[in-house]
């Protein structure tokens, strides 16, 4: 997988939330915000997608774990509160962007990889303040799924670790109680 850096700006999106395991929450999330746009004939703006992954499922209880699916926010395109439609920004900063092809149950081992073995070996850090975001560059339901394509986005801490500029190793460090 190649993977490049990019600075992502905030973008306004439309979004649906589903709550637990991501095994199911993504598929509702999709399948609600897929139904609500097609329902209402807004599928042809082609807005871009997004799926945002706000919770780590090693350290977060299953059904506590949070998924946003996402339309960029078009001309004709307003929130529905009542479908449960809302209006929230993607958040910005400096990304890791890996592409896969094809089936989007390649997307976890994807994410895995480049939040641990590729970010160890390039010796940066993953800021878990902000989620991990999926864009679809095509529709699934227009493309074939040997084509799909999906931007992996990790979010990359860019200020420098401090141990780093002081020269101390952990061992060396007194952290104060």
């Amino acid at each position: 997988m190649h993977i490049r850096f990019a600075y992502l700006r905030p973008c306004a999106v439309l979004q649906y939330r589903a709550i637990g395991p991501y095994d199911r929450s993504v598929k509702e999330a999709w399948e609600t915000l897929l139904g609500w746009l097609d329902m209402r004939d807004l599928r042809k703006y082609n807005a871009r997608a997004f799926g945002i992954i706000h919770d780590c499922s090693r350290m977060t209880d299953a059904e506590a774990l949070r998924y946003d699916a996402c339309v960029e926010l078009v001309p004709g395109l307003s929130p529905d509160p009542e479908f449960g439609i809302t209006r929230k920004m993607t958040p910005g900063g400096a990304y890791a962007l890996g592409q896969i092809r094809g089936c989007h149950s390649q997307i976890g081992a994807a994410f895995r990889y480049m939040s641990s073995q590729w970010a160890e070996a390039e010796k940066l850090r993953v800021d878990s303040t902000r989620p991990l975001m999926e864009m679809y560059l095509n529709d699934p339901a227009r493309t074939p799924k040997e084509e799909w394509l999906t931007q992996l986005c990790v979010p990359i801490r860019t200020e420098p670790d401090p141990r780093k500029l002081l020269h101390i190793r952990d061992d060396e460090l007194e952290l104060e109680a």
